[in-house]
């Protein structure tokens, strides 16, 4: 089960109404939940994330929340957690405000440790080292013109990045790619570490038909990159949804490797195969691989864009192919 902000809300909500371990467990076992399971230690925002997801193992959130309805009648939070299933839920929406924190009013400063929005940023440690051993993978492009761009290491071999970085064979003999082109821990790039490889398009090249607009080139990589590791490509059963976080590795304008963590969530995209998210690229960030928060691959960014709403206001965002799409066309392509 993936924690979300829908469970975030109900924790919040029921820790404001219930703030002592009393009260919490007087609710837990009237909602009929085994409470000697149950870990009450803590404050009161800790002691309901462990008591709403110790019910989700239970199945038992339901009835927990029906029961706090009885208390507070008129909370739409627990209204709607009485009647859905909250682990396959987002943010609750209450009278057309999203909102975790309204219930912790009453809470007195100081006292609690609260999530001060409806997107909980609480990520597991070993989320940064995933991220580095994903990072390892990436590397830039300098294509024969001497424009850079961003590449990584899929399976089989190949170097994935997009059609408007390396659109035939001639531009990828031509091109150069650079791997282990970041700083260390004081943000020193040694040169000697950099491992630099020509491409091999004669023995594997692929790109995305101009019709489907999928901007797409896989190509083989001369020489053995097996060290760097590779990018698990794989189609999505579902997703990505609205709001959530995007983690991009990129070499913008074609410095040393970054990786965008802030300002980062999805958001909606009217156009098919396509993700759009507000994550910070520059020139030199396309065919970068774009993460959810678990890091798994979800889009190949190619390009962003600035446009003006109805009221003249400009906003911005950044766009990415949709994985799904890429392996379809590298599987039509022969090349997975």
């Amino acid at each position: 089960m993936t924690w979300n902000s829908a469970l975030t809300q109900l924790s919040i909500t029921l820790a404001g109404y219930y703030p002592t371990e009393k009260m919490a467990m007087q609710i837990v076992k009237q909602s009929t939940m085994n409470s000697s399971l149950v870990d009450y230690e803590g404050s009161p925002a800790t002691r309901w994330f462990s008591i709403v997801d110790e019910a989700i193992k239970q199945s038992k959130l339901s009835q927990l929340a029906a029961r706090a309805a009885q208390d507070y009648a008129g909370d739409s939070i627990l209204r709607y957690a009485s009647n859905h299933d909250l682990s396959q839920a987002s943010a609750v929406t209450i009278n057309g405000l999203e909102s975790v924190c309204d219930v912790a009013q009453d809470f007195v400063e100081g006292d609690y440790e609260v999530l001060t929005s409806t997107q909980q940023t609480l990520l597991p440690i070993q989320t940064l080292l995933t991220g580095w051993q994903m990072a390892q993978s990436v590397c830039k492009i300098t294509r024969g013109d001497g424009g850079p761009a961003t590449g990584f290491m899929i399976q089989n071999g190949l170097l994935l990045t997009n059609n408007h970085v390396i659109a035939n064979s001639q531009e990828a003999q031509k091109a150069i790619i650079e791997f282990n082109y970041q700083g260390d821990i004081t943000g020193y790039v040694d040169q000697n570490k950099v491992k630099r490889f020509q491409l091999a398009p004669d023995q594997g090249f692929a790109t995305s038909d101009k019709q489907t607009g999928d901007d797409w080139t896989a190509v083989k990589v001369k020489g053995d990159t097996s060290e760097f590791g590779t990018i698990p490509l794989k189609k999505l059963d579902s997703g990505p949804k609205e709001n959530e976080y995007t983690f991009i590795i990129q070499h913008p304008s074609g410095l040393p490797k970054q990786i965008s963590f802030f300002h980062n969530t999805t958001i909606a995209s009217k156009k098919a195969n396509r993700v759009r998210y507000l994550t910070d690229t520059l020139p030199g960030s396309s065919g970068s691989p774009v993460f959810d928060q678990n890091w798994k691959l979800i889009a190949l960014h190619h390009w962003g864009e600035v446009k003006s709403n109805n009221s003249s206001r400009k906003f911005a965002y950044n766009q990415g192919i949709h994985i799904n799409a890429v392996v379809d066309g590298l599987t039509t392509k022969g090349l997975l």
